[in-house]
């Protein structure tokens, strides 16, 4: 988390925004809106009446697997956009489905999710209650079977991942979670079902000294140490935060951390490869 504050000034044009109208994708998708439940108390004052979504679909239109993408702190935009649509046109050719949140930022939070330490914790809770919301529609639009459930989260998005997957508050239990860089030093440690964490050892937690690789293989050790499933924590060497972004250009952020940032090709693909075979696994495929 504070690692995801830090990168927004030099990162949150190129990485976490940008024209919605400028992204393409081979695969089509289909608008969609989630409603979201008021009762659910982890909202609180950032509860919205729905969420903007966008539906990727494999050809069949049976129930399929289906994972859901949780942007990074600044929303999803340009690049990142491009990115996650490029995901989801594979996964729909392993008959999984996809369902991109929040993509309209429906609750105006601009960059505030990247520079303000209480909006960015509040919205943990929130996000996951945004989870929850998404399974019980899939489920209740028959386009996913709850047990065939996942979500991918980048950056504060692979928070709301972990956090998820540590609490049981209201929250669905899924088939898997995958979590791209997170700072992996908040919440208690532990793990309700499967997850994956993929990081660079360039990126970077409270200064250059603490690799978010120790820090996350330390996470999954005191996940195992407390009788959970062992997190799967696999650190790719010379990457940083947003290695996964196809044409993000290698830049520094100077904030609360420093840290690199650009896209890696070998630590992304090989980082593709390790998420089909977990959803493989994990989906039983």
């Amino acid at each position: 988390m504070r690692k995801c504050l830090s990168l927004a000034a030099a990162m949150s044009f190129v990485l976490f925004s940008g024209s919605l109208a400028g992204s393409t994708s081979a695969l089509a998708y289909e608008s969609v809106q989630i409603p979201l439940d008021k009762s659910d108390k982890r909202f609180g004052k950032f509860f919205v009446g729905s969420l903007d979504g966008r539906l990727f679909r494999p050809a069949s239109r049976d129930p399929a697997p289906t994972i859901i993408f949780l942007h990074g702190c600044g929303g999803i935009g340009g690049l990142t956009l491009t990115a996650v649509e490029d995901r989801a046109s594979h996964f729909a050719t392993l008959g999984y489905a996809s369902l991109v949140l929040d993509v309209d930022d429906n609750r105006h939070l601009g960059q505030k999710m990247c520079t303000d330490r209480t909006t960015a914790f509040a919205m943990l809770d929130a996000r996951r209650g945004d989870i929850d919301a998404a399974v019980n529609w899939l489920v209740a639009g028959k386009i996913s079977a709850r047990e065939k459930i996942a979500t991918v989260g980048y950056s504060h998005g692979a928070e709301v991942v972990l956090e998820h997957d540590q609490k049981s508050d209201g929250a669905s239990t899924l088939a898997g979670a995958i979590a791209y860089y997170p700072a992996c030093d908040r919440g208690e440690p532990a793990a309700r079902y499967p997850l994956l964490i993929l990081v660079g050892d360039k990126d970077f937690s409270d200064g250059p000294h603490r690799s978010l690789g120790p820090i996350c293989t330390d996470y999954g050790r005191a996940v195992a140490r407390k009788g959970g499933a062992r997190p799967e924590v696999v650190v790719y060497p010379g990457a940083g935060h947003g290695f996964d972004v196809p044409g993000l250009q290698d830049q520094v952020s100077q904030g609360l951390n420093t840290t690199r940032a650009g896209y890696q090709p070998a630590a992304a693909n090989a980082s593709f490869q390790k998420v089909d075979e977990f959803l493989a696994r994990v989906f039983h495929q």
